[in-house]
């Protein structure tokens, strides 16, 4: 079901994921995937990747069984990342969303298993303005435990109940759960479909 304006304006906070549900990445992602594993000789095509976006980089390679030359795997990705910063688009009515939610009141955080470094580029590129950013932390457990999100969600202040995650992948379902929060699924994100109360497309069908 498409969430109501009843039920937008019982929220107070809303927690986004970036990839796949702010910005569209995916071309950007297999390009740098398709360097790697040229550079690397690893047999793991872009579509095995590609099931295990949402969680952290190094995890990602795990979850492959890539056991060798992780650390520099995940440096000429982040670098090819960046270099092909063009391929990134913003998803559609993102932005107009986000001032849609701020012009209600609304307190917009950000939550992704995306470096710090390129999170701020990303969102920079877009002029895209959060109160709260959480990207992977050293030694932190990532999605989809649910620390982070629990920590944006106590530092502004917000009872649970007023609070939504808005993604596009299992870990990010499983986190929301995890924290006891409401859960949006945007189907035109890295997964197509899920189980969830409340889906949407795009944002325009969220826009009162």
């Amino acid at each position: 079901m498409i969430p109501s304006e009843n039920y937008i304006n019982k929220k107070k906070i809303f927690i986004f994921d970036l990839d796949g549900v702010l910005i569209d990445s995916k071309k950007n992602m297999k390009k740098s995937w398709s360097v790697v594993k040229k550079k690397f000789l690893l047999k793991q095509n872009f579509i095995d990747y590609e099931k295990f976006i949402g969680l952290k980089f190094l995890n990602i390679l795990k979850k492959l069984k890539i056991s060798k030359n992780l650390k520099k795997i995940e440096k000429e990705y982040k670098l090819q990342s960046i270099k092909n910063i063009n391929l990134i688009t913003l998803k559609p009515r993102a932005k107009h969303f986000l001032k849609y939610l701020r012009n209600k009141g609304k307190k917009i955080a950000l939550l992704t298993s995306k470096d710090t470094e390129r999170t701020k580029m990303f969102i920079k590129k877009f002029n895209l303005k959060f109160d709260k950013i959480r990207t992977p932390v050293k030694n932190f457990p990532g999605k989809p435990n649910p620390i982070q999100i629990n920590s944006i969600i106590k530092e502004l202040k917000i009872k649970k109940e007023n609070a939504v995650y808005i993604g596009d992948m299992k870990s990010d379902l499983y986190t929301a759960k995890n924290a006891k929060i409401d859960f949006i699924f945007v189907s035109t994100g890295f997964s197509k479909k899920m189980n969830c109360k409340y889906k949407i497309k795009n944002f325009s069908e969220i826009i009162y």
